[in-house]
């Protein structure tokens, strides 16, 4: 999460969040427009593979009574406020597309309420289903959207969590939107509250604004009937400990962390040293620091 790097090197010039963030904007309208042009790129790469999987549908004759879902799992910060990668919950990073196409079961139209990824296999079993499903053995985090699909968006929660806990996080980070109202738990460490529709680069925040306070206060129970934060944060501890016994055991080799068979160390692209790649390109650079 930002903070993890940011907030630090920010304390550390003992600068606030905010001048830290005009600072790494101005750093990054210096650099080349070369990286919005290759996610430009990729996006119409995506855009043609797509076009060829419609192609084949209606070759096949399938078209017309198959599901067609398309999203992503993260956004992208490409330089906005002069930060790049995902890792935060700003809307360049977390708001990502959501199309659900079946034009056999229902008419073209546009959502505005607040869904999640998490609501797409209630969404499908109704859907397989043609009738609510309730065969579940575990309950669901998410929420059937065929309401809204019918044209009831209305009875959906209009509600959207997401939480980070990874990297080398210090503790949770947790992020829950309600209509346009959006909440942020960083690390425990910092609060952010934005209206999204009034405020869409999310550059006003509430915490703090008197006129605000009950609405911030409701943001944070959402959060507490989600997660418990002290609970949290030992688990995080405990698991880093563990992964950095693994680490200092093993100095290191090999960096994968999930292999479960022999060959798995081979089979990911990640295994190439993406998660260093990245790690040199951040804005600001973080000098790389042994395991303690």
């Amino acid at each position: 999460m930002f903070l993890n790097a940011m907030a630090r090197v920010a304390a550390r010039e003992r600068l606030t969040i905010k001048q830290f963030l005009e600072r790494r904007g101005k750093e990054a309208e210096k650099l080349p427009p070369n990286s919005k042009h290759a996610h430009y790129g990729m996006i119409s790469y995506i855009d043609e593979k797509i076009g060829n999987l419609l192609t084949a549908l209606e070759r096949a004759n399938l078209s017309e009574n198959t599901i067609i879902i398309f999203t992503a799992d993260h956004g992208e910060m490409m330089g906005e406020r002069g930060m790049w990668y995902k890792q935060h919950f700003f809307e360049w990073a977390s708001r990502i597309p959501l199309i659900i196409h079946a034009p056999d079961k229902f008419k073209a139209g546009r959502i505005p309420q607040n869904c999640s990824l998490v609501d797409i296999m209630p969404t499908l079993l109704e859907l397989a289903n043609e009738a609510p499903f309730d065969e579940l053995v575990d309950t669901s985090d998410g929420q059937s959207l065929v309401p809204a699909l019918f044209g009831k968006p209305e009875e959906l929660s209009d509600i959207a969590y997401s939480e980070f806990a990874a990297d080398g996080s210090t503790g949770p980070s947790i992020m829950v939107k309600h209509k346009n109202y959006k909440y942020m738990d960083l690390e425990g460490v910092d609060e952010l509250l934005f209206d999204v529709v009034k405020d869409p680069d999310e550059q006003d925040n509430l915490i703090g604004n008197p006129l605000f306070s009950d609405l911030a206060d409701q943001m944070r129970k959402l959060c507490k009937s989600n997660w418990d934060m002290e609970d949290m944060r030992g688990k995080i501890a405990n698991d880093q400990k563990r992964r950095l016994k693994v680490h200092h055991s093993t100095k290191g080799d090999p960096t994968y962390v999930n292999i479960v068979r022999s060959d798995d160390a081979e089979r990911y692209i990640r295994n190439a040293g993406a998660a260093d790649t990245k790690a040199k390109a951040r804005l600001p650079y973080v000098a790389p620091a042994r395991p303690k």
